[in-house]
C-alpha cells in the first residue's frame, strides 16, 4: 500500500536554524569586524528564507511514521491540544495522593485558593466540596462556584488509587445524585497517549506497532475532543474502552517513544480527522462503521470510506481470540438480552424464553451485520450484530453478575447453537472489528511493515499528515 498524502510545514525548524547560529553568534563576532559581520547576517538571510518554500515544495511525500519527527519541544504544552479524560463518573468520595501538598480553587474568581496536605479526601453535599487533607482544618467550599481545581503545588504527580495522572484534575458535579462527581484530568495530547499505548498494546510488542498505535489513537482522541466540545460535554473521553483505554502516567520506553516519533501525526479523510476506531482482532473479517454505529445527523463520520469493511488476511491469527467458543444457559442469556433491550429500547426488551439465534444478514466478507432472536412463543425480533454482542455481555439492571472472560461473547462475527438449557457461541476476533486490528499490527510489524503501511492497509484511502 502506499498512501501518498502531504506534511504540513511549521516553523520550529527554520527557528532550530536560527537558534543553531544565534547560539554561536558571541564566538564568531568575536573574530569579524562590524562589516563582516553584516555581510554573515545577510548571507544568513538569503540561507535561511528559502527554507518554508522548501519544505512546503517538498510535502508532497508521506510524513514517516517510523522517524521521529524534528520538531522542538519547545512551548509544546501550549501547541499540544488539551485533553479532558474523565477517569471516574459518579464519584461519591475521591482519595488524593502524590505530592505533599496541592492547589484547590472552583472556577469562581471569588473563590479562595487553597494550599492542601495531602492524603486529601473529597465529598460533596447537595452545596457545597468537602476537602479533608491528612493534616490541618476541613475546607468547605460551595458548589455554585463552580468545578473544583486541583493541580501540584511542587514536583510529582496527583495519584488515584495508585494510578498516577500527568495533568491536573477538575472535580464536576453530576446530576445522578446531590452526593456524586466526575472525576476529569486536564493534560496535553502528547502526555495523555502514551498511557493510552501502556494500557492498549502488550510491552514486548514492537515500536512498529506503537507508532501505528499512536497515530491511530490520536487521530480516535482529536476526533471525539472535536464532538464532545461540539456537545458542550466537560469532558473530550472516558479513561475505558468506551473510548480507548488509559491508565494513567506510564513508564513504558515504547509509548513514551512512538508518541514522540509521531508527535502532531493523524490520519485524515477528505480534509477531515478521521474517527480511527480499532480492536484487538478482527479474526480475518473486517467490519463496517456504518454497520456497528449510527450513520444519522451528527454520525455520519461513521461513513467515511477508511472505516468500512475491507478485505483482511489472517496475519492476527497469533491472537488468543483468532477464534474462541463459550457456553452460556438459556436463562442468563435471556435475561440479559432483555435487560439490555430494556435500557436501549430495542424489541428485545419483550423477549420470553431464548429459542434461537441465527444470523439474518452479513457484510460482503461474510461477517455478520444482523441476527435474528427467536423464543419460544414463537416471537422473532431483529438486532443488529453488536447491539447483540453488547447485549450478551451487559450486566445493566440485568441483576445479574458481571461478564467474565471466560464467558464473555468476545465479538459480534459469531454463530448461536441452542439446545436444551445451553448455548454454545462460537466466534472469530474480539472487539468491534473496525478498523486496525491491533494483533494484526503487531502481525505486519513482526514482517517488517513500517507504520504507515500498517495505516495504508487498516485504513485503507486515509492520509497521514501533521496536525501539529
Amino acid at each position: 500500500m502506499k498512501p501518498l498524502s502531504h506534511t504540513r510545514h511549521h516553523p520550529q525548524q527554520d527557528r532550530a536554524i536560527v537558534r543553531f547560529f544565534l547560539d554561536r553568534w558571541p564566538r564568531l563576532a568575536h573574530h569579524v569586524s562590524l562589516m563582516k559581520r553584516t555581510l554573515l547576517l545577510a548571507v544568513l538571510a538569503l540561507i535561511i528564507a528559502p527554507v518554508p518554500f522548501i519544505a512546503t515544495a517538498c510535502a508532497t511525500s508521506r510524513p514517516s511514521a517510523d522517524s521521529p519527527l524534528q520538531s522542538s519541544d519547545e512551548n509544546s504544552a501550549r501547541r499540544d491540544p488539551l485533553m479532558r479524560i474523565r477517569i471516574d463518573h459518579d464519584t461519591i468520595t475521591l482519595a488524593l495522593t502524590g505530592p505533599s501538598r496541592v492547589i484547590v480553587q472552583s472556577d469562581s474568581s471569588r473563590s479562595a485558593r487553597y494550599i492542601l496536605s495531602t492524603d486529601l479526601t473529597i465529598t460533596r453535599t447537595n452545596t457545597s466540596w468537602m476537602l479533608n487533607p491528612k493534616r490541618g482544618k476541613r475546607v468547605i467550599i460551595p458548589t455554585s462556584d463552580g468545578p473544583l481545581r486541583i493541580t501540584p503545588s511542587r514536583t510529582g504527580l496527583l495519584e488515584i488509587d495508585g494510578a498516577e495522572h500527568p495533568g491536573e484534575l477538575v472535580l464536576h458535579t453530576t446530576t445522578e445524585s446531590a452526593r456524586t462527581f466526575d472525576v476529569v484530568e486536564h493534560v496535553s495530547i502528547e502526555l495523555y497517549l502514551p498511557g493510552v499505548l501502556a494500557k492498549e498494546l502488550y510491552r514486548d510488542w514492537n515500536l512498529t506497532t506503537y507508532r501505528a498505535q499512536a497515530i491511530a489513537a490520536r487521530s480516535y482522541a482529536l476526533h471525539e475532543r472535536a464532538r464532545r466540545r461540539g456537545q458542550g460535554d466537560h469532558f473530550d473521553v472516558v479513561s475505558s474502552t468506551q473510548d480507548q483505554a488509559y491508565s494513567g502516567a506510564t513508564a513504558n520506553p515504547r509509548a513514551l517513544q512512538a508518541v514522540r516519533d509521531t508527535k502532531g501525526m493523524v490520519l485524515e479523510w477528505n480534509g477531515n480527522i478521521l474517527r480511527a476506531y480499532y480492536s484487538s482482532t478482527t479474526g480475518g473479517r473486517a467490519a463496517s462503521a456504518g454497520d456497528v454505529w449510527p450513520t444519522s445527523s451528527g454520525f455520519e463520520f461513521n461513513l467515511a470510506g477508511p472505516l468500512q469493511a475491507a478485505a483482511r488476511d489472517d496475519i492476527d491469527s497469533f491472537s488468543p481470540l483468532y477464534r474462541w467458543e463459550v457456553k452460556r444457559t438459556v436463562a442468563n442469556l435471556t435475561k440479559r438480552l432483555r435487560a439490555h433491550g430494556r435500557a436501549s429500547n430495542l424489541s428485545t426488551k419483550n423477549l420470553e424464553r431464548l429459542a434461537g439465534v441465527s444470523v439474518e444478514a452479513t457484510n460482503s466478507f461474510g461477517r455478520p451485520t444482523k441476527f435474528r432472536v427467536r423464543d419460544y412463543n414463537g416471537k422473532s425480533m431483529v438486532i443488529s450484530a453488536e447491539s447483540l454482542r453488547v447485549a450478551c455481555n451487559t450486566a445493566r439492571l440485568s441483576g445479574l453478575p458481571a461478564i467474565t472472560r471466560k464467558e464473555r461473547v468476545n465479538s459480534s462475527d459469531a454463530t448461536f447453537a441452542v439446545s436444551g438449557n445451553t448455548v454454545t457461541i462460537t466466534g472469530r476476533g474480539f472487539g468491534h472489528g473496525v478498523g486496525m486490528s491491533q494483533y494484526g499490527a503487531e502481525g505486519m510489524a513482526r514482517k517488517g511493515v513500517d507504520a504507515g503501511d500498517i495505516l495504508a492497509h487498516y485504513y485503507p484511502g486515509a492520509e497521514l499528515v501533521r496536525a501539529y
